[in-house]
Order: structure tokens, then C-alpha cells, then sequence
């Protein structure tokens, strides 16, 4: 039995997704997980202002915050340094390190790589340090040359981490809970290589229950509609788009009440709002297409349920430069207008669509096998060579 150490952060949901998943699937292994969320452990309270401060930008300010991703996120800007931050904050994190004494210690948010990476380089974390780079862009903040391995949603991205950093990369696919993986794929294993015997809660393909469960009447196609865990961006203007082309938004507001009684009252029974869902599975199984503004989490959960995406209206730093990513790499379609987006839901809505057949095909390729056996197997390889 391996012990693993899992640094995320609370930053919205998707980073603490794919850490419980990876401590998921690595403790119905044999092994042993402890997922840390980085930002309760900072000192000085400095992970709760990071986390307020980054969701007051996005819904208030979000011009501040792509000057702030420009700055220190992007390569381009060298000259702004996060290292006195790090070197700040290294000892409380190497003191959890040495009470854990994990055997292999896994980042999956950018600000731990740079403190693992850290460590490592210093010699005060002596077991593997493995970073699971969740973004379709490898920014600056992903990079530290002390990390032994960079495992990747794309092998564009892993391309982008060795070409920066000269460390070995690779790029097994993203993670994702089993639920969302599209169970017709592959004799129901897409992406894991072993079954598991757990009941299945949304192996159900037809949306009957979801319709009648918002009271959607007719036979509109469902559109989601993504705002990540803090209902940021433009969702208003998003749901406005579409709402008379023959489609029935479903707006996923997270944790922005306010957001949510907005759409509410604007729309009525025409779209639906919603606040934070647990049954996502479910609500992706039922959708003909998501609309996402970040190219987060959702839009990977996305890409594994078969359901096509389209990135409308960006939010600013990652969201535009993960969405241009997406784009490039042909697993979604970008609509820089409110025509040009109901022309895609138009044609993406239609089951013969060629379109709609060929991003479905495309993001489901990037599912080439289980990310965490292939953690599994290079801690196996680094901890032979470490000793």
C-alpha cells in the first residue's frame, strides 16, 4: 500500500473534483489518499482572501483579474515573480508533508506545483512530486522544474510542459468521475481499465425524468448552459441568445443565488435555473449540448458524457485562453456572436449533424486511459530509480 498526498484547492469545484476523484480511485485500489484543499492550510489566512478575492474579481472585476493572469500567469510577463509568496508559505507546507509522510506527493492546482516543485528542488520533499495539470493551457504558475512528471489532459499540453521545462510529460487524458463517461463506449469501461460493481445512479439515457422534473414541455432540445461554481460570466446574456431558437436553456448557476433569482425572474418557465447540482451525470446525459464560458471542468465532464461544446462569451484569463485552446485542438466550436451561436445549436441539436459527430468523436479520444493507473504506475517507476 502506497500513501498518496493530493494538494487542491478550493477555487471554485473542478480542482477539489479531481483530487477526490484521484483519491477515489487510488484508495478502491489498495492505496491510501488525503486530499488537502491548499488554501485552508496557508498561513495568515491567506487562502481564504485568495479564494474571496478571485471570486469577487470574476463576478465584479473581471478586467482585474485578466490583468492579474496576465501578469503572473502568462510567460510572456517574466518579470512578475510569485517566488516570495512561495518561499513564504514553504515551511507550513513542508511541516504537512513531513506529518503525512506520504509516499508520492500529487498536485492538481498551480500554486502547489510551484511549492512542491520547490521543495523537491531543495531537498525537503524526497519522494516523487507528480503535478496533474488540468488545464488545456500549461500557464507559467503549472511550470517548476522540480516536479518529477507532469501527467496531462492533451498531449498538446504535455508537448507545451516539456518544451518549457525539459521534465518529462504525459498526457493520459483528463479525469473525470466514472459517472460521466459515456458508458456505450468500449463495453462501459471508457478510460478505466478496470469495472467497478458500484450501482450505476444515471446509467439511464433517456431525459424523460429531467424534463419533467424542470416541467419542460414539447420536445425542445435541452441546452446547458456553464458558469462554473460561482455563476461567473455572462449568463444573462447567454440565456437571452438562445432562449427563442428553439432550445431550452438550462442554466447552471453554482453558487450564485443571486444570479439564479435573476434568470428566474427574466424567464420563467422558458429556461431553467439552477444553483448548485450533484446529479450533473445526469443533467449532462440528458443535454444535446453544453455552453461553457471556461473551459474548466464541466467542459471536460462534457467531452466524456458525448455532449458537443460551445464556448460563448469567455470569461477572462484561463477561460479565454483554455477556450482558443479547445478550439484549436478541434474539441469545441467558438461562436463570437449571438447568431453564430444559434446557428451551432441549430445544427448541434440535430442527431445526423456531421458537426455535432466529429467534436463528439474528437473529445472522446482525448479519453486514452485511466490517468490514475497511470499515476499508479509512474510513482511504481520513480520510487525504483529514488531508491
Amino acid at each position: 500500500m502506497r500513501r498518496y498526498l493530493i494538494f487542491s484547492a478550493g477555487m471554485g469545484g473542478g480542482h477539489l473534483d479531481v483530487a477526490r476523484e484521484v483519491a477515489r480511485r487510488l484508495t478502491d485500489g489498495g492505496d491510501a489518499a488525503m486530499v488537502v484543499d491548499l488554501l485552508r492550510v496557508l498561513p495568515w489566512r491567506i487562502g481564504g482572501l485568495l479564494r474571496s478575492g478571485y471570486s469577487a474579481m470574476l463576478r465584479r472585476a473581471p478586467w482585474m483579474y485578466d490583468a492579474i493572469y496576465r501578469g503572473f500567469f502568462v510567460s510572456r510577463a517574466a518579470r512578475m515573480n510569485i517566488d516570495p509568496f512561495v518561499t513564504a508559505i514553504l515551511p507550513t507546507i513542508a511541516r504537512l508533508i513531513a506529518d503525512a509522510a506520504p509516499d508520492a506527493v500529487v498536485s492538481v492546482f498551480h500554486l502547489a506545483a510551484q511549492i512542491v516543485g520547490r521543495l523537491r528542488t531543495e531537498g525537503v520533499l524526497t519522494v516523487p512530486a507528480v503535478v496533474g495539470l488540468t488545464d488545456f493551457v500549461a500557464h507559467r504558475l503549472w511550470l517548476h522544474p522540480g516536479n518529477d512528471l507532469y501527467l496531462c489532459v492533451h498531449p498538446s499540453v504535455a508537448e507545451e510542459v516539456e518544451r518549457s521545462l525539459g521534465v518529462p510529460a504525459g498526457a493520459p487524458g483528463p479525469v473525470v468521475p466514472r459517472e460521466f463517461l459515456d458508458r456505450s463506449l468500449d463495453g462501459g469501461r471508457l478510460g478505466c481499465e478496470e469495472e467497478d460493481d458500484r450501482p450505476r445512479r444515471w446509467a439511464a439515457t433517456d431525459d424523460t425524468d429531467v424534463r419533467d422534473l424542470f416541467g419542460v414541455a414539447g420536445e425542445r432540445p435541452l441546452v446547458l448552459i456553464s458558469s462554473g461554481a460561482w455563476g461567473s460570466g455572462e449568463l444573462l446574456v447567454t440565456a437571452e441568445a438562445i432562449c427563442d431558437s428553439g432550445v431550452h436553456p438550462v442554466v447552471l448557476c453554482g453558487r450564485n443565488n443571486e444570479l439564479r433569482e435573476v434568470l428566474r425572474r427574466r424567464f420563467g418557465g422558458t429556461a431553467t435555473a439552477l444553483g448548485w447540482r450533484e446529479d450533473l451525470p445526469r443533467l449532462m446525459r440528458a443535454a444535446s449540448v453544453l455552453v461553457d464560458n471556461a473551459a474548466g471542468q464541466t467542459a471536460v465532464q462534457a467531452l466524456a458524457a458525448g455532449v458537443p461544446v460551445v464556448a460563448y462569451r469567455p470569461i477572462p484569463g484561463h477561460g479565454r485562453d483554455g477556450v482558443r485552446r479547445m478550439q484549436e485542438l478541434g474539441l469545441s466550436r467558438y461562436a463570437a456572436s449571438a447568431s453564430e451561436l444559434r446557428s451551432l445549436l441549430v445544427e448541434l441539436t440535430q442527431p445526423t449533424s456531421t458537426l455535432r459527430a466529429d467534436l463528439v468523436s474528437r473529445g472522446r479520444a482525448i479519453f486514452v486511459a485511466d490517468p490514475v493507473r497511470a499515476l499508479s504506475d509512474a510513482v511504481s517507476r520513480l520510487s525504483i530509480v529514488a531508491a
